[in-house]
């Protein structure tokens, strides 16, 4: 059965009122050096910078609460659209609740939206897209489309042990 098949099975047992028990997807202990050699050996070392800083973890967080990954991995072109949207709820609160405990955000641009904005001519283009036709030089005055969203504070666990920082959730075999 699929990861969105179960996902979407616990969610309607749950909603129904009858007994669910999860498996947990906890940080598991790798036993095997072998396998953990072999998985940190085929990262190119860009990747490897990604792990350290947390990357895979926070994927780790939002399929641990979310099951954000089964879903985005899933072909949903056979689910109509009130299965989609149920599904989709509780995958926005498992979520929305990894953002809330370990991430602040703030927006880029604290106005809001549809409103006007003057974007200085030395803006950073990191924080700021200019959409459609502007004037070569600025100041720019545009519609604020979308405020954006800058990380203000970054609260993620430190994971110490004996893991494979590569896993972002194991694989479950059932017997």
């Amino acid at each position: 059965m699929s990861n969105f098949s179960q996902a979407w099975n616990a969610f309607w047992t749950i909603l129904k009122g009858k007994e669910f028990k999860p498996v947990p997807l906890e940080d598991k202990e790798i036993d095997n050096e072998k396998t953990l050699k072999v998985s940190s050996d085929r990262r190119p070392e860009s990747v490897k910078d990604a792990f350290n800083n947390g990357a895979v973890f926070t994927l780790t967080l939002l399929q641990r609460e979310g099951r954000m990954i089964d879903f985005l991995q899933e072909d949903i072109s056979g689910f109509d659209d009130a299965q989609i949207g149920a599904a989709v709820r509780q995958i926005h609160l498992g979520s929305r609740k990894v953002l809330e405990e370990h991430f602040s955000l703030i927006p880029v641009i604290n106005t809001p939206e549809n409103e006007n904005v003057i974007v200085q001519e030395n803006y950073d283009p990191s924080e700021i897209t200019l959409v459609g036709e502007h004037p070569e030089v600025g100041p720019y005055t545009g519609i604020l489309q979308h405020k954006g969203w800058q990380a203000s504070k970054i609260e993620l666990t430190i994971r110490s042990g004996k893991i494979n920082e590569s896993i972002i959730c194991p694989a479950e075999v059932s017997f």
